[in-house]
């Protein structure tokens, strides 16, 4: 029952995520779905849906290089050492992350642009405008996407984001 409510709510993000590139905005809903996976549930489910749904954004975008993939899997790793060094229970505390996690796309993107066509104050100025507006979106999206796959979950009886350091640490003893 996880698998297909985890595949759901992918599914639904990475279509948004197309949706939302096609139009010509860059807002990563994968990733905030990825990192919230590896929080609630397992890193190394989210590593599989990483490379997945990476490879599967890149070669929809129909991209030269296949970064994605590979920035994703860092923000799920990114997931589990959120959860084993600060609190899951403080909503505010993952407006952090919400910042954090587009920026891990972002700048390989960046990076390989400005690599391959060289930089230009016009692209400065472009990177610049999607960094603020991707870490004000992030900032705002993903304490939402929590508090909605929390509730989600919490009706279906599952893993949830708010219980997972309580769950690490009783694993542990």
């Amino acid at each position: 029952m996880y698998l297909l409510f985890c595949a759901g709510y992918i599914g639904i993000l990475f279509f948004m995520q197309l949706l939302v590139g096609n139009a010509g905005l860059y807002l990563p809903f994968c990733a905030f779905g990825i990192f919230y996976l590896s929080v609630a549930d397992s890193w190394r489910k989210a590593i599989f849906v990483a490379l997945v749904a990476g490879t599967a954004i890149d070669s929809l975008y129909s991209r030269n290089v296949i970064i994605t993939p590979f920035a994703l899997c860092a923000i799920a790793l990114y997931g589990q050492f959120w959860i084993r060094h600060y609190n899951s229970k403080h909503l505010v505390e993952s407006i952090i992350p919400g910042i954090l996690i587009p920026n891990a796309l972002l700048i390989p993107l960046w990076l390989h642009r400005f690599y391959s066509t060289g930089f230009s104050l016009y692209q400065i100025k472009s990177a610049l405008s999607m960094f603020i507006f991707t870490c004000a979106f992030g900032a705002a999206f993903l304490p939402l996407l929590i508090v909605t796959l929390d509730s989600i979950a919490d009706l279906l009886r599952m893993s949830k984001y708010s219980d997972a350091k309580k769950q690490l640490l009783e694993s542990r003893r």
